[in-house]
């Protein structure tokens, strides 16, 4: 068997889900520290985009 076909089993959708929206949650933070100063908006930006959305979406799914 291949090497990719096992590392795909390896790693579950959920998994592959919240580490694209960890990546995503820091650029999106990284863009507000640039266009605002406010550390709760900050803050949600983090969290939501890194921690909720895909959280929400993998019950979606699930």
């Amino acid at each position: 068997m291949s090497q990719s076909g096992e590392e795909s089993r390896l790693v579950s959708m959920d998994t592959k889900v919240t580490a694209v929206f960890a990546v995503l949650g820091v650029l999106v933070w990284a863009a507000s520290r640039a266009v605002t100063e406010s550390q709760l908006l900050q803050f949600v930006a983090l969290v939501g985009v890194g921690v909720v959305v895909p959280t929400l979406l993998n019950e979606w799914r699930g």
